[in-house]
């Protein structure tokens, strides 16, 4: 498991030079290579790395920050999250407080 551009792919395989490239595969199946300064890896996977002579390449991804950008990507947990914030709610704009029923009456 890696992260490129907040979103997880796996990497296929790793070309180690001074540049280290590295191949990814999206979850749709499509493949990309990309510099392994482009990539996050956990710090268990760099140590794995790192046997490999590319490990300082990777940036290293928190299990905080992994954990949050799943969550923000699981459907189920926007769902729930979209429930708790139901959009019958009175709207704040610009600090100007707007009654529900008038957001309703604008659409």
């Amino acid at each position: 498991m890696a992260v490129y551009k907040n979103r997880e792919v796996e990497i296929t395989s790793i070309v180690t030079d001074e540049n280290p490239m590295v191949e990814i595969m999206h979850k749709d199946g499509t493949r990309e290579q990309v510099r392994a300064v482009q990539v996050q890896v956990t710090k268990d996977e760099q140590k794995e790395f790192a046997k490999q002579h590319a490990g300082d390449k990777f940036s290293v991804i928190e299990d905080k920050d992994l954990k949050d950008l799943r969550d923000s990507q699981d459907p189920e947990k926007i769902k729930k999250e979209q429930e708790k914030n139901p959009q019958d709610q009175d709207v704040t704009v610009n600090k100007i407080k707007v009654p529900a029923d008038q957001i309703k009456q604008a659409k």
